[in-house]
């Protein structure tokens, strides 16, 4: 399927279109945080990006660090309930980044605070979403290593 210009320039295909608005968006890393209070109170923002560089730090050491400063949505695409500080942690590990296996750990580990405060049948459900939408090869902020330049990938173990 082509669309054609009015204009009687190149047509143009609705899948480069796609192709390219795909490719543009990979490059997306959030700058703000979405999560209250860190949205509107920069100390405590901040407070919480030194946090977060301390556990960056301890799993892959002073000098490999992400670019980009971290920021918080809270629990993507999901109702911050009262298990908002899991999702926060997730977070953290997902800015990160790291190996298949840290992510995958991150990903247990927000299961298992779900599921103690909450309900383990929301925890699974919850793991079973940040697989399939954590993927580092999607054009998602919320994607793994999103505090990485473009698609950054897995860390080799």
């Amino acid at each position: 399927m082509r669309l054609d210009q009015p204009d009687g320039g190149v047509p143009l295909d609705p899948r480069i279109l796609l192709l390219v608005s795909l490719v543009a968006c990979a490059a997306c890393t959030p700058t703000r945080n979405r999560l209250q209070p860190y949205r509107t109170d920069p100390q405590a923002a901040g407070d919480l990006a030194a946090r977060a560089a301390r556990v960056c730090i301890a799993r892959r050491g002073e000098n490999d660090q992400p670019p980009h400063a971290f920021t918080t949505d809270g629990c993507s695409m999901w109702p911050d309930g009262k298990w908002a500080a899991c999702c926060l942690e997730h977070d953290i590990a997902y800015w990160c980044g790291g190996t298949s296996a840290d992510r995958e750990k991150a990903d247990r580990a927000l299961a298992d605070c779900v599921g103690r405060i909450q309900s383990d049948a929301l925890g699974e459900f919850m793991y079973l979403g940040v697989r399939v939408g954590g993927i580092p090869w999607q054009p998602f902020p919320f994607r793994w290593a999103y505090g990485w330049e473009g698609i950054h990938g897995y860390d080799r173990p």
